[in-house]
C-alpha cells in the first residue's frame, strides 16, 4: 500500500510554498519586523512623555511652595534674632538682619533665583518691617550689639532700640529711623544718607566720619553726641538738640537750622556756610574757633572760643565772602 504524506504542525517538515505566494511572504516577514520596531518606538515615547509630564509635576510643585521655603526662612531669621536678645555679640543677628531687608537684586531676596537675573519687582520678595525690634543688650553695660558694616538701606526701623550698638561702617542709606533709640551708639563712618532719624534719641552717639547728607534730624536729641567730619549737608535739623554737640569739621552747609539748639556745641571748624535759618541768637551761646560762618551773621568772632578749646586763632580768619 502507498504511504500518504501528510503535513503534521510541529513536525520538522518543511512547509512548502508555493512560488507565487513567495514575494508575499518575504513581505509580511519584513512588515513583522518593521511592525516590532515601531512598537518599540512608540513604547520608548510614552516612557519620554511620562518622563516630561513627571518632570513638569516636580517644576510646578517646587514654583508653588516658594512662598513656604521664604516663610520658612523669614521665621528662622526672626527666632536667630529672638534668641540672641541681650548678647552683645552679633549672634547670626547681621546676617539675619540682612536677609529679612536685603537690598533688591540680592540672592536671598529673588524669588526663583534660577529664572530672575534681576531686580524686577516681580522677581524680588517684598523686605521684611523691622520697626520696633529691640537689639539693645539687656543690663544697659558695656559693650552693645555688635552689627558693624551691616547692610540694611531702606530699612523700616521705626521705634527701633539700638541703644549702645556698634553700627560703625554700616549701610543705613535712606532708612526710617524715626523715634529711634540710638543712644550712645557707636555709628562711625556709617552711611545716613537720606535716612530720616525725626525724633530719635542720639544722645552721646559717636557719628563721627559719618554721611548724614539729606538725612531729616528735626526733632533728634543729638545732646553730647559727636558729629566730628560728619557730612550733614542739606539735612534737616528742625529743633534738634545739639547741645554740647562735637561738630568739629562738619559740613552743615544749606542744613536746615531752625529752631536748634546749639548751646555749648562745638563748632571747630564747622562750615555753616548757607545754613538755613539760623539767627545770630542760636550761635552766640555755641563755641566757635575757626568756624565758617553765613554771610548773614555778623557781629560774631568766627574764633572767639578758640583759647577755651586750647586752639590757636587761624591768622585773618573771618566770615567767608
Amino acid at each position: 500500500m502507498k504511504r500518504i504524506g501528510l503535513y503534521v504542525p510541529g513536525f520538522d517538515q518543511k512547509r512548502e510554498i508555493h512560488p507565487v505566494v513567495k514575494p508575499f511572504h518575504w513581505a509580511e516577514q519584513r512588515m513583522e519586523g518593521l511592525l516590532g520596531w515601531l512598537k518599540e518606538l512608540a513604547f520608548l515615547e510614552i516612557l519620554g512623555i511620562v518622563s516630561n509630564i513627571g518632570l513638569l509635576i516636580a517644576v510646578a510643585t517646587y514654583i508653588g511652595s516658594e512662598k513656604q521655603r521664604r516663610d520658612a526662612e523669614v521665621l528662622n531669621a526672626w527666632q536667630t534674632i529672638t534668641s540672641a536678645y541681650g548678647q552683645s555679640g552679633s549672634g547670626g543677628r547681621i546676617q539675619a538682619l540682612e536677609f529679612l531687608n536685603a537690598s533688591p537684586g540680592a540672592k536671598w531676596r529673588r524669588k526663583f533665583p534660577w529664572l530672575c537675573g534681576a531686580s524686577h519687582p516681580l522677581c524680588t520678595w517684598n523686605s521684611e518691617s523691622l520697626a520696633g525690634i529691640n537689639l539693645s543688650v539687656s543690663d544697659g553695660e558695656g559693650d552693645g550689639t555688635y552689627l558693624s558694616a551691616i547692610q540694611l538701606p531702606k530699612a523700616i526701623l521705626e521705634d527701633a532700640n539700638l541703644k549702645g550698638a556698634n553700627l560703625e561702617f554700616a549701610n543705613l542709606e535712606g532708612a526710617d529711623l524715626t523715634r529711634s533709640n540710638l543712644e550712645g551708639a557707636f555709628i562711625f563712618v556709617a552711611n545716613l544718607k537720606g535716612a530720616y532719624l525725626s525724633r530719635s534719641n542720639l544722645e552721646g552717639a559717636e557719628l563721627t566720619g559719618s554721611d548724614l547728607e539729606g538725612a531729616g534730624l528735626s526733632g533728634a536729641n543729638l545732646k553730647r553726641s559727636s558729629l566730628a567730619g560728619t557730612n550733614l549737608e542739606g539735612t534737616f535739623l528742625q529743633g534738634a538738640s545739639l547741645r554740647e554737640t562735637n561738630l568739629s569739621s562738619a559740613n552743615l552747609e544749606g542744613a536746615n537750622l531752625e529752631g536748634a539748639d546749639l548751646e555749648g556745641a562745638n563748632l571747630l571748624r564747622t562750615n555753616l556756610v548757607g545754613a538755613k535759618n539760623l539767627t545770630k541768637e542760636q550761635l552766640i551761646v555755641a563755641k566757635f574757633c575757626r568756624t565758617m560762618l553765613p554771610a548773614a551773621i555778623t557781629g560774631l568772632d568766627p574764633s572767639r572760643d578758640c583759647s577755651e578749646i586750647d586752639i590757636r586763632p587761624l591768622p585773618g580768619l573771618g566770615k567767608p565772602k
